[in-house]
């Protein structure tokens, strides 16, 4: 896996010739510079045979997404497949791929035991057992597939198939029902279609909106910009109430980001003790792995990693580091 000490902190990306360099270290391959995002990044035209990466000019592809992954024993191959049967966007071969990134942390989590206390360190008390959903896929026996209240949920909203809510994580726990939302170089920030539906969101779940969001659906989603949130906070809630629980969606960034949705939110979100929003960063998770008392060789890997992460280039050709070590 590629980072930080085996990849250029500059890399040269020249427009005239229409060319961007390999940014591993050591080589001096050059490919063309890929110009619209309409192109597949996987052609041979943008691979460099020597180190078989597809390169853009501000992130590099693998060949395949487990070079990206730390965790791909056979037990999480199957389980990637079958997440990946119903989910909705696959590109965790790019170094950029926020996806790779939360399976590498919360696969660790979820197999050390680590993610109950986690959890319970965001909200102060302990959280009791708990099962973790990966992008909506419940892989538990006799409801493989999405999550059953997940689903009734959708429902419940009028979403479309095509295009429905899928929060990144979903940890249901006995002290309550946590949705993340985890984000590495994009921001919360994001607006509705113009096919979008926001008279069902707004009578949905018998006139749900009105209970638990305090702003209009037009100002909080298009002049906001707080779409994909409001969704989640809608449609989480709505689901914790149907299995009597808490609910707290979780809005997970890079502290340079500078983010905080907890913050932001409380004038939108109609907030109860047992209904909040919390912020919280990948560095955060880093300092908590860093201090548990059951930190294994797994868990040094996984700081290693952390600590090598890079975010890809600037348009200077500056190389990011991922987080704010």
């Amino acid at each position: 896996m590629l980072g930080k000490d085996s990849l250029k902190p500059v890399i040269k990306i020249d427009k005239d010739s229409g060319q961007v360099e390999c940014p591993c270290i050591g080589c001096t391959t050059k490919v063309l510079l890929r110009t619209k995002r309409t192109q597949l990044l996987q052609s041979p035209v943008f691979q460099c045979p020597r180190d078989h990466i597809y390169i853009a000019k501000s992130t590099f592809e693998y060949e395949d997404k487990f070079e990206n992954l730390l965790w791909k024993e056979d037990a999480d191959r199957s389980l990637l497949a079958r997440i990946g049967e119903g989910k909705q966007d696959d590109r965790m071969a790019r170094e950029t791929s926020e996806d790779a990134v939360t399976w590498n942390v919360f696969r660790h989590l979820e197999t050390s035991g680590l993610l109950g206390p986690w959890l319970a360190s965001l909200t102060g008390s302990p959280v009791g057992k708990t099962s973790l959903i990966y992008w909506s896929y419940c892989d538990e026996p006799g409801a493989r597939g999405v999550w059953p209240t997940l689903a009734k949920a959708r429902d419940a909203f009028g979403e479309r198939k095509d295009h429905p809510s899928e929060p990144d994580l979903i940890a249901d726990t006995e002290a309550g029902l946590f949705w993340i939302e985890a984000k590495l170089t994009a921001s919360n920030k994001t607006k509705p279609s113009a096919d979008a539906k926001p008279e069902a969101y707004k009578a949905g779940g018998d006139h749900w909106y009105g209970k638990v969001i305090t702003t209009p659906f037009e100002r909080l989603a298009v002049a906001e910009q707080r779409y994909e949130l409001l969704r989640h906070w809608l449609l989480g809630t709505w689901a914790a109430a149907q299995l009597n629980k808490p609910f707290y969606l979780v809005s997970l960034v890079r502290k340079k980001s500078k983010e905080n949705m907890a913050t932001e939110m409380a004038p939108h979100f109609h907030e109860e003790p047992n209904r909040r929003v919390l912020s919280t960063t990948w560095e955060d998770i880093y300092a908590f792995l860093k201090s548990t008392p059951k930190r294994t060789s797994q868990t040094d890997r996984l700081l290693a990693y952390l600590e090598n992460k890079t975010a890809g280039y600037n348009s200077r050709g500056q190389l990011r580091e991922a987080f704010a070590l």
